[in-house]
């Protein structure tokens, strides 16, 4: 249905290719796997409904090294998107973002800083320091947490502009704008799909993610308070004590954070406004309960800039939150985030150590079919099945129960002037393909003809051919209220009683406004808190009316010059049978085909 939005995702999560896999690719069990996954995955990428998306979310490598990746792309990436270009199918565009086996943890001197934070005393001068939140702390040393995934960021940069660029691109597609946040290294950030009306937002939680990391820090500063503060002394039980709370402290478990403080807010908050009916997908590596207290609960409920306060109001406005991380097995059941959005988990694609052993039984990923519209997904789970003589995957459908409903939407002034702009280029392609969309079993051609000479400020008059034979006239208003300013007018009814004249093969006219278009006054409902369709059913009606009005006029002329013998009955007989058709376009459907 043109008023119904789908979209498919291929998700991957915990992937931990590594460099020492290089000969992964000449063991038979593996090859087995990529080409029954490369099926799996094609048998879904279909020429009418392809994969729109790849997310791969985080743990594509094992130990954040650049050489991790370049098997992840000789291994998997590679392959893949081969197969799926020689489809002729544009590209799905590749969206990643950063998991805990994706840090360089070579790179994490700086976090002996943040050892020192938690304990609250310089471990060399005995100082007593302020102590910083996790949160403060990564906002002050963010360029050092930066580097930590410096093998990860190399990666998607050359990515951009390789082989396969299209799939990683930045630019070259106006209906997808990029936050500057996951432009610049994909660390964390937001993807806007404006022609399938879909929000991507992607937060990074593995900033603190260093495992036996922190050990070795921990243990090195513990030995030099040794060396300087027990020189022939015996540490006390309470001493232990102490450094085993410091310890629980630098945990990866119930430790990390989402870093949804980097985002620029206002931007999203503004974003998220302009677009209240847009599907909102959030992601990160990590599920909720590994995350620090502080990013979930907060006592102070006057303050909007703490992390509990932007992730839980972040997740209430996603529509999906899905995560990885826990390699959790194919049976695990979906959750509900305060009680509204759907939580979904994914297992692991490899198991660590491919390279020593091929193990696949933990393997899976999935392909969501979601219908943006209705607000209904479906998922299809894919699990590897490695015993003997049973080496393949095995498909599980989970048809999960409805989202949320879209609540009331406003209209921002600002997508409101974005709408008009789009619809006022009049680009016949973008035209064709909604009309193609809406009435395909009665376009023959793939081609709209502009009319020479009916081309104006106000609308745009294209010809196609019907599978009847019969010729189509269509009439595109791009100015502000044409039934009551244009179509009445003496001088459009000329044109086209003139038009109908010199061509006796059309046999439909068919009216398309912009909801937006039909009268201001009418459309201004859309800007205060509403049900968009409401809306949209009391302008078509208003519309119908108007039309009415337009049609009855127009074949009283008609009559009036038949009885006056100005116009012979023949010609009388076929305006007769003409049929006027009234198209209204809501604003929302208009932006998936005037993007481009």
């Amino acid at each position: 249905m043109i008023g119904e939005t789908n979209i498919k995702l291929l998700w991957i999560s915990d992937l931990h290719y590594a460099e020492k896999y290089k000969d992964l690719a000449s063991v038979a069990s593996y090859q087995k796997f990529l080409n029954q996954f490369l099926d799996c995955v094609m048998e879904q990428h279909l020429p009418d409904v392809p994969i729109d998306y790849i997310l791969l979310s985080g743990d594509l490598g094992s130990f954040g090294k650049y050489g991790d990746y370049v098997q992840l792309n000789k291994l998997l990436l590679h392959p893949l998107l081969e197969k799926m270009r020689q489809t002729g199918n544009p590209l799905p565009r590749v969206l990643t973002l950063p998991g805990n086996h994706d840090v360089n943890r070579e790179s994490n001197d700086f976090l002996a800083d943040f050892i020192t934070n938690v304990t609250g005393k310089d471990h060399k001068s005995g100082e007593i320091s302020k102590q910083l939140t996790r949160p403060e702390f990564l906002l002050k040393y963010e360029d050092n947490f930066r580097r930590l995934f410096n093998g990860y960021s190399q990666f998607l940069t050359e990515a951009r502009s390789g082989p396969y660029k299209e799939a990683y691109a930045l630019t070259g597609d106006g209906g997808l704008v990029y936050s500057s946040e996951y432009a610049a290294e994909g660390l964390y950030g937001y993807v806007v799909d404006r022609r399938r009306q879909m929000i991507f937002i992607l937060l990074n939680s593995a900033w603190y993610s260093m495992g036996g990391g922190f050990n070795d820090l921990y243990a090195d500063q513990i030995l030099e308070v040794i060396r300087k503060d027990y020189k022939g002394k015996e540490i006390t039980a309470a001493q232990i004590i102490e450094w085993l709370k410091t310890r629980d402290q630098l945990a990866d478990y119930a430790n990390q954070i989402s870093g949804i403080q980097l985002l620029k807010q206002e931007k999203l908050d503004a974003l998220l406004q302009k677009y209240p009916d847009y599907f909102v997908l959030t992601s990160m590596h990590h599920p909720k309960n590994w995350l620090h207290y502080d990013e979930s609960y907060s006592h102070d409920k006057n303050d909007s800039t703490c992390s509990s306060f932007l992730l839980n109001d972040l997740l209430s406005k996603s529509d999906v939150f899905l995560t990885g991380h826990e390699h959790v097995p194919i049976d695990t059941a979906t959750e509900r985030l305060l009680n509204t959005t759907l939580h979904l988990k994914t297992g692991c694609f490899l198991e660590l150590g491919q390279a020593r052993e091929q193990r696949y039984e933990k393997s899976w990923f999935s392909i969501l079919n979601i219908n943006i519209s209705k607000r209904e997904i479906l998922q299809h789970r894919y699990g590897y099945n490695p015993l003997p003589d049973h080496e393949s995957w095995q498909e599980e459908l989970w048809n999960h129960p409805p989202l949320k409903k879209i609540g009331l939407c406003t209209l921002t002034t600002e997508r409101r002037r974005e709408v008009e702009r789009l619809i006022a280029k009049g680009t016949k392609v973008q035209l064709l393909h909604y009309l193609k969309r809406d009435q395909s079993r009665m376009i023959l051609d793939n081609e709209l003809r502009l009319i020479t000479g009916k081309k104006n400020v106000h609308e745009q008059w294209y010809a196609l051919e019907r599978t009847d034979g019969k010729r189509e006239l269509c009439i595109f208003a791009v100015g502000q209220n044409p039934f009551r300013e244009r179509y009445l007018n003496q001088e459009f009814k000329n044109e086209l009683i003139a038009l109908l004249n010199s061509d006796e093969n059309v046999s439909h006219i068919r009216f398309i406004t912009l909801d937006l278009l039909v009268e201001e006054s009418f459309s201004i409902a859309y800007e205060k808190p509403c049900d968009l369709k409401k809306v949209l059913n009391g302008i078509a009606r208003r519309a119908d009316n108007s039309f009415n009005v337009f049609r009855h006029v127009f074949f009283m002329e008609w009559e009036d010059q038949a009885e006056k013998g100005i116009l012979d009955l023949a010609e009388f007989e076929r305006f007769k049978r003409l049929r006027f058709l009234n198209q209204i376009i809501p604003f929302w459907v208009a932006e998936r085909f005037w993007f481009n």
